[in-house]
């Protein structure tokens, strides 16, 4: 019994301390360290998430019928030195069985800076039946000028295209130290 409550009182002290130190640095900063954490664990390429009947069952409305797929997109970090990477993550969802073969398709992916496109790049791609992520990694210039930057991800599938935003700042190398 006097173990368990060592390892009560010294869980206790180190949540105290994590709950203090994001006090005192802040929550962005917490976030941030979460953000890198979880950029450090994704690689670049795609990974499947569910399979087509999972998915179907995920998504009860989900049907071939119900096209384009569901669509979603994230950047980590949100907070970025000169010369780092950022994550961007797309995760599609089709409703096509297992039995239906992928379509081809293409992933358009725009960094714009005050609306000025300063990086494009153009994939083609095969959608596949079942929820999917594909992770790239967009190097941010050395000579990158502080401020904030959109990320614009666009999936062409079928005859249709679906567009998302999501944004990140670069700061100045100065501000982080």
């Amino acid at each position: 019994m006097e173990y368990q409550e060592m390892m009560r009182g010294l869980l206790f002290a180190v949540l105290s301390a994590l709950i203090a130190s994001s006090v005192i640095t802040g929550c962005a900063a917490v976030r941030d360290m979460h953000q890198k954490f979880i950029e450090s664990l994704r690689q670049p390429g795609e990974n499947m998430e569910r399979g087509p009947e999972e998915t179907l069952q995920y998504y009860p409305s989900c049907t071939e019928q119900s096209m384009p797929p569901l669509f979603e997109t994230e950047v980590v970090p949100e907070h970025i030195l000169p010369g780092k990477e950022i994550n961007l993550r797309l995760r599609y969802s089709t409703c096509l069985s297992a039995a239906s073969a992928s379509q081809k398709g293409k992933i358009l992916r725009t960094v714009f800076y005050k609306n000025n496109a300063i990086f494009r790049d153009r994939t083609e791609y095969e959608f596949k039946p079942g929820t999917w992520t594909v992770d790239a990694f967009i190097k941010v210039p050395d000579n990158a000028v502080p401020g904030g930057y959109v990320v614009e991800s666009v999936i062409i599938y079928r005859d249709s295209s679906l567009k998302k935003k999501n944004s990140f700042e670069v700061r100045a190398v100065q501000e982080d130290k």
